[in-house]
Formats: C-alpha cells, structure tokens, sequence
C-alpha cells in the first residue's frame, strides 16, 4: 500500500444530509448504487490519496460480484455522481478538491514560517554603538504576540516590501492596507490588532479560500504532473 500523503490523520470527515439529498445525480441511481457510494466516501476518505480511490482495490473493498460492481459504477459515472481518471480510479471531485485546497494551505504555512526564519537569519545586526538597536521583523512580530511593545500601525511601503519578501502571499497589499488603515486596524470591530505581519498572512489565505477556481486548478495541475511522474517510473 502507498505511504499516506495526507497532511493530517482526521478520523471523521464532514458529512452534510442536506447535500446528500438535494444531489440530483444521487436521486438518479438506484438505492444500491447510493449504498456503494457511500462506502466508498468512507474509503476515499481512508485513502492515500484522499477523494481518489484505485480501480484495483474496488472489488477487495466492495466484495461485490464484477458484474454488480460495474453495474453500480456505471449508475454514479452515468449520473455524474463521480468521476474516473485515465487510471480507471474513481474519484470524489469535492473530497479531492478539498484536501487538495488543505495541502496548499500547508504549504503556504510553511514557506511564510521558512521566510520568517530567512529574515530573522540574515538581519544585520546594528553597530555596537548604536543606542537603540532596530529588531529584527520576527523579533518584533514576538514582542508584538506577546504584548511587550504598543502596536503601531504599518506604512504602506513597509506592507509592499512585506509582501515582496514573503513567498507565496497571494491579494493586493494594497488592499490589505486600505481595508486595514480604513478599519482604524481594528480586527473583528473590537480589539486593536497586535501583529500586521500575521494579519497579512491570514489576508493571503483568505484570498485563496475566495478564489476555488485557481486553487482547483492548481490541484487539477497537480494531479496531472502525479500522474506523469507515475507513468515516467513505470517505463523506467
């Protein structure tokens, strides 16, 4: 079996009766295609690969008859209820996209933690002369956290430069600053804000909630390069 690459071990996953029922391609099929589909949730949610579930393990999981298993199959693709890939995989396009969606956000997690780390690295450090030495960013997102310094409210060229230096931030930094600079830098209307910083990097990962269509073609990419890679190791 493959190694798992899910980015977390969740025992249990959303399930929303409403959906299951409104699904016009659910009310299409038979009461035993419904049943298997829901098995299957359950096992794609198990898998490796989470949403994705391999041809070959469908007659082990099911232990259905070939020709029942193909009858069932052929209701949920006939009635868009999934979908299959070149590798004759079924696929839950909504599980798929989401975890896919959670994976980035992971990523962008760890290349604004790996950024950090960069800058708090190669900050020069002041002469010894100097009477107060200026901290380093991630010296002052600490400070600012743990409430040892008044938070003072960015220039928009500090909120640019921020921007720049920081991998993977996606949405206008002008627009962060407007929104913010408008709001007095209040956060949820009550309390003043006390790390900009971590603001923007929340700002960014609203930005790629608010835009699914990049963010499944991202996964869509994503998957095709997979599947490539497969291929290229099976012809080796």
């Amino acid at each position: 079996m493959k190694s798992s690459r899910k980015s977390d071990q969740r025992p249990s996953m959303q399930f929303y009766p409403k959906d299951w029922i409104s699904e016009t391609g659910l009310q299409c099929v038979s009461y035993a295609a419904k049943g298997l589909w829901i098995d299957l949730l359950c096992h794609m949610w198990l898998a490796p690969e989470r949403g994705v579930l391999e041809a070959k393990a469908l007659q082990n999981l099911t232990k259905l008859e070939a020709n029942d298993l193909q009858k069932y199959i052929g209701e949920l693709l006939k009635f868009d209820v999934c979908e299959k890939d070149e590798n004759l995989a079924i696929i839950c396009r909504r599980m798929y996209r989401e975890w896919q969606y959670q994976r980035h956000i992971s990523e962008v997690r760890s290349e604004a933690g790996k950024s950090a780390k960069h800058e708090q690295k190669h900050q020069q450090i002041p002469p010894s002369s100097s009477p107060s030495p200026i901290p380093s960013a991630s010296a002052t997102d600490k400070k600012e956290r743990e409430g040892e310094v008044r938070f003072a409210p960015p220039a928009l060229s500090d909120v640019k430069e921020f921007w720049r230096q920081g991998e993977g931030l996606r949405g206008s930094p002008d627009e962060f600053f407007n929104y913010f600079e408008s709001k007095g830098w209040v956060v949820g209307g009550r309390g003043k804000m006390k790390n900009w910083r971590a603001a923007a990097r929340n700002w960014s990962l609203r930005e790629i909630k608010l835009n699914p269509k990049e963010a499944e073609r991202n996964a869509t990419d994503r998957r095709t390069a997979e599947i490539a890679e497969i291929k290229r190791l099976a012809n080796d």
